[in-house]
């Protein structure tokens, strides 16, 4: 239960967007998503309901990251900030 509340705060945050779809590929992107954790359960059980630990991506992307193609680090930085912010700018820092 306490996992479902979260997922769906977390999509909520997200304005049910794909962060990766719309930061790598400026396309948003609205279907067929999922909450991913960006640490692996498995390597950080604790942080499993962390805000910060939670990115809302489409299948695709949830894919991508899951294999390691996308930097943790990156997931991280998206998580903690709106989607509305110009990935652009972000981008060229």
């Amino acid at each position: 239960r306490a996992w479902q509340r979260k997922r769906e705060k977390i999509r909520q945050r997200d304005f049910h967007l794909c962060r990766l779809a719309l930061y790598y590929e400026n396309r948003i992107v609205c279907d067929d998503l999922s909450v991913h954790h960006i640490e692996p359960l498995a390597e950080v059980w604790e942080s499993r309901l962390e805000d910060g630990n939670l990115i809302t991506l489409s299948r695709a992307w949830h894919e991508e990251a899951e294999a390691g193609n996308v930097p943790r680090e990156l997931l991280h930085t998206l998580a903690g900030i709106p989607p509305a912010i110009d990935f652009e700018k972000l981008r060229r820092g």
